[in-house]
This record gives structure tokens, sequence and C-alpha cells, in this order.
């Protein structure tokens, strides 16, 4: 047979059809290759499916406050940046003043602040009554309730075992507007107990169970029980039970006590003066937003920062 030139175009059109369904075909065909390669790289990284990966904690936020208990379900909890700032355990000192935001405003005159606006930021005045029946030096004196509180009980411990009344003891100091002092934290105190009561200074022993002691001997060996560590002859800083019991057997001061735990691999083992057990880690702080650190689900925890870098995280094993 003749070809034509009519047959000739036939046949190139026949060889582009051709090839134009081939490259379809491989096109549809390299298509449904990255599909598959797509689900199983998904399917690969779903916790549902493989039961080697671990599924990432739950998380709650930080209440507002030292501490709490997690839910039963929730294992991390997520702590706001500025919580940097908060807490018993703030290093303040000439070279790391206190930061954030003060906790009252400058022009203020905490001795004519209301016990009710006091109450609202945490404070209490102590010579107001609701329990407390300390003397202070004047109305200036206020402390972090928490701190109170448990000078309070300390003191009313001191008071069943010696032949001493509470009410010889002056608060002489508490919370301080002076930013480089650690009195600006609200939890420390200074005792006196002679120009105002006629009690003897430290040099004067006491009777405590039927045996003489200086009363500052007391003090030293047993404010680690109310979550005090004994900075000298009647100054006191509260930190918490847990913290006080690691930094009183370890004779630290609280910057010494931060770098103790900053170093240690998994955190620190405190056993705190009921005989709980408590793990204490270090977690450098987010510099916006907030920071997760790790409670264990339904955990007791407390939580401070250290007014530089991090938190400080306790929790009861």
């Amino acid at each position: 047979m003749n070809n034509t030139p009519q047959n000739d175009k036939k046949k190139v059109n026949v060889g582009k059809n051709k090839q134009m369904g081939l490259i379809i075909t491989v096109l549809v065909l390299v298509l449904l290759v990255v599909v598959v390669i797509i689900a199983m790289i998904l399917g690969g990284n779903s916790n549902e499916k493989d039961p080697d990966v671990t599924k990432p904690p739950k998380q709650t936020d930080a209440p507002i406050g030292p501490g709490g208990t997690t839910p039963g379900d929730k294992e991390q909890i997520s702590v706001p940046s500025a919580n940097l700032f908060i807490g018993t355990l703030l290093n303040i000192n000439a070279n790391n003043k206190k930061g954030g935001t003060p906790d009252f405003e400058e022009g203020v005159a905490i001795n004519e602040i209301t016990k009710e606006d006091l109450e609202t930021i945490g404070y209490v005045r102590l010579n107001q009554g609701d329990g407390y029946s300390l003397k202070v030096k004047d109305w200036t004196v206020v402390l972090k309730k928490e701190a109170a509180d448990a000078l309070n009980e300390m003191l009313e411990a001191f008071k069943a075992v010696s032949n001493v009344e509470k009410n010889n003891f002056v608060v002489i100091s508490g919370y301080s507007k002076d930013t480089t002092s650690s009195y600006s934290s609200g939890y420390c105190a200074f005792l006196n107990t002679s120009e105002y009561t006629g009690f003897e200074s430290s040099s004067n022993k006491v009777t405590i169970d039927g045996k003489e002691m200086k009363w500052s001997d007391w003090f030293k060996a047993n404010c680690a029980k109310f979550g005090f560590i004994y900075v000298g002859v009647g100054e006191f800083r509260y930190v918490g039970k847990v913290h006080a019991a690691y930094m009183t057997q370890n004779s630290l001061g609280v910057e010494e006590y931060i770098q103790a735990v900053k170093n240690a691999q998994g955190g620190v083992t405190v056993t705190d003066a009921d005989g709980a057990t408590w793990t204490v880690s270090y977690y450098k702080a987010n510099k916006s937003g907030s920071t997760l650190v790790n409670a264990g689900a339904g955990k007791e925890y407390v939580i401070s920062g250290d007014n530089a870098s991090g938190f400080i995280v306790a929790c009861k094993n």
C-alpha cells in the first residue's frame, strides 16, 4: 500500500496520542507514589499507631499561689514567665535586685494600707488580730501571710516547751521596699527581745524541756520544721518546709541552694520534717509566654521563681 501524506499525518497523530497517554500514566503513578509515601510518614508519626512513640505529657496551667496538686491526668504545668519574680526562693542582693512588679506602689505608706488591701496582695499586719498574737515594732511591719502563719506557729511551739511567753518577742523587720535586700521578698523577719520587752539578748539562757540553753539555739535547731532557714540571731527567712529541710541539712543559703539544684542531674531528693520525700528540679524560664515544667500526674508540687532565669519545682514523690 502506498503511503500518502494523509496516512503519514494519521500515523504522527497516533504516535503523539500514545506519548501523551504514556506521560499521563507516568504522572498518575508518580502522584500515587507520593500520596503513599506521605501517608506512610504521617502514619509513622501517629502515637495511636506506633506503640513505641511516647505521647507528650498532658499539661495544665499553674494556679495562682506557691503550689498545689496537679489533676490526675496532667503531668506538666504551664508557668507564666512573669512568675520568675514570685516565690520563696528569690535570690535578691545588691548585684541581683528584685525584678518584676513591686509588691507595693511607690509613695504608698505601708502603715496606712488597710487590712483588706494587704490581703489582696497576700500580706498581713501581725498586730491586727486574726489569730496573731505577735508584737511588732509598728504598723509598717508586714509579712507574706504564708511566712506570718509559719512564724506564729514557730513561736507557739517555742512557747509550749519553754518558760518564755511568745509575746516576749517583737518582730522588728518584715517586708522592705529596698530591692537589693532579701527582705523585699516579704518572707524575711527579724525578731528582737530586749529593747521592747525587757527579755535580754540571745546570750540569755532559757529553760526548754527542763534544760537551760540559748533561745537562739532552739530556733536554729527547729526553724526548718516550720519552713524557715536560720540567717542569724533573731533573723529568719521563710522558704517552705521542703527547701528549708535541705538547706539546713547542708548549711546552704538561698543562692547556694539554687545552684545545687541546677547542678544536680535529675534534681535533688529531699526528706522534709514530716518524713515525706520530694524531688526538687530546676527549669530555665522562657523569655516570654510560659514555661512547661514536669510535676507528675496527681502530684503535690511547690514552685518558686529564682528572680533571675528559672523556676525551682519541688514535687512530692
